[in-house]
């Protein structure tokens, strides 16, 4: 009765044999539209039937064949649905298999991590991984974002990349979403009575999630039966939240906000939202996109979206989280550019709880977080001509800076991703660029760095156009006079002093 509600047609199930039946799907012309009444038999997995008045789990292992695919003869189909059944047998239960394996891959591999997500939530197959967060003003610990991870016992690690999606689209992420709540909270409390997490654990929102009418109360429940105070936990949410039904969402997030709970918005800059919607989300933080994060110092067009961002989110009162951070440069302008927290394997990966732990107290111990304001004057020196770096090397040599030198832009970028610069001299005609293109891209990037362009060719409508934007603060003649450049030289640091 409950297959032939999935295959209503005249005579779509019928019984083979003893333990097997049959289903035919002639409404179904492609692959696309016969993976969602698969879903639906595998469904069946998870329902009791009742016999003679007892409850019984239903066991159903599928085999499929596609006409015209695989054959033009029905008993051929059937013969071949009957192998893949076969094929499949040995993965247990609620195991399919598609006869032409080969061309229906993709499929297949979802479908299979589907009907192994449902096993895996009843056997502990998940667990939580957490990422640090760093306040930028004090360099300490202030929070961590549970993340979700899946060790199969029979394929290993896999990605969240591959089953989250998966999760979503068959409606197992409301399962897994309370999951991931319930043992992040209780993670919390461990951590908050322990002085090892000081502010707030992120957890992350589905939209599926945020289209439940009774999350607010599950999360208030999950509170309460941690013994977690409501300000201990944070809900990071997507853009996308916004795009099926956005009143209802703000409903609900206004509810959750009520409890004491912060709210972030997830993935900044990528999503297609309205501003008008924005506006009226209760969040207290936003979190800057990776992609941004990871381009900005090549992309000048990035970091000036991150600058926005920056920019609307402090006239709203909102503060910002830049999460993929990954090198010391990124953290250095992120910091200048007035960012207020920051993730990312630059100083942490995620950890297990254990590794968590012994990360806080290791860098408590040594210090490491502090951002120390203190530290060694650092010129970059950018020339293709190797006697301009000698001769500035031997000149500069007495006057105590740390010095370094780049004989293209490319090795300067490498220099800037793994040092902090305090002054740039550049040479204005270069092969691959001229300077004052690269110093227009590094008012974005870095733009505290005081800029100073050296040149034996008179480009007036370049360096006059350079110095008139802001992106050139002295500009130097060569050959140079040693005492006009070394006084220039003292200046430029005293203003990056002062301005910082």
């Amino acid at each position: 009765t409950r297959l032939r509600a999935l295959a209503p047609w005249h005579n779509g199930v019928g019984r083979i044999d003893t333990h097997t039946l049959g289903i035919v799907l002639p409404q179904l012309s492609s692959l696309k539209e016969t993976l969602p009444v698969v879903q639906q038999i595998l469904a069946l997995n998870q329902q009791l039937m009742s016999l003679q008045g007892q409850d019984a789990p239903v066991s159903l292992n599928i085999g499929l064949s596609l006409f015209p695919n695989d054959s033009h003869d029905a008993q051929r189909l059937l013969e071949q649905a009957l192998i893949a059944v076969d094929q499949g047998l040995h993965q247990g239960r609620g195991a399919f298999e598609f006869y032409a394996v080969g061309m229906n891959t993709q499929a297949h591999d979802r479908l299979q991590i589907q009907a192994d997500l449902h096993k895996a939530l009843k056997n502990d197959e998940f667990y939580l991984n957490y990422q640090p967060k760093l306040d930028f003003n004090s360099g300490q610990v202030i929070g961590a974002e549970a993340l979700v991870r899946w060790r199969h016992p029979h394929h290993g690690f896999i990605p969240p990349s591959d089953f989250i999606p998966v999760a979503e689209a068959c409606g197992l992420i409301r399962e897994l979403g309370a999951w991931v709540l319930q043992e992040a909270c209780r993670q919390a409390k461990i951590w908050q009575d322990s002085g090892h997490l000081r502010g707030p654990m992120a957890v992350n929102l589905s939209a599926l999630q945020l289209r439940d009418s009774a999350l607010v109360t599950f999360v208030n429940d999950t509170l309460v039966a941690e013994r977690l105070p409501a300000h201990c936990l944070e809900l990071e949410i997507t853009e996308s939240v916004l795009m099926d039904n956005p009143d209802q969402a703000i409903e609900i997030l206004q509810a959750l906000r009520q409890l004491g709970i912060g709210l972030s918005l997830d993935d900044f800059g990528t999503g297609h939202s309205s501003l008008h919607y924005l506006s009226r989300l209760p969040v207290n933080k936003i979190k800057i996109d990776r992609s941004f994060v990871q381009r900005f110092e090549e992309y000048p067009e990035d970091a000036m979206i991150i600058k926005t961002i920056i920019g609307m989110a402090r006239g709203m009162g909102l503060k910002t989280v830049a999460e993929g951070v990954e090198t010391a440069s990124q953290c250095a302008a992120l910091k200048k550019l007035l960012c207020d927290e920051l993730q990312g394997y630059y100083f942490s990966k995620p950890l297990a709880a254990e590794d968590f732990e012994g990360f806080i107290n290791n860098r408590l111990a040594s210090g490491e977080f502090t951002f120390s304001d203190h530290q060694q004057r650092t010129l970059l020196v950018i020339d293709d001509e190797p006697n301009i770096l000698r001769a500035l090397k031997r000149l500069l040599r007495k006057e105590g800076y740390r010095l370094l030198l780049a004989g293209s832009v490319r090795e300067a970028n490498a220099l800037l991703a793994t040092h902090a610069v305090q002054v740039i001299v550049c040479d204005q005609r270069m092969p691959d660029t001229t300077g004052a293109d690269f110093f227009r891209g590094l008012k974005q990037t870095h733009p505290n760095i005081v800029r100073i362009m050296l040149s034996g060719y008179t480009d007036f409508t370049a360096i006059s156009d350079a110095i008139n934007h802001g992106e050139v603060y002295k500009y130097i003649t060569k050959p140079w006079e040693d005492a006009e450049l070394i006084e220039t030289l003292h200046n430029a640091f005293d203003k990056y002093d002062i301005e910082n």
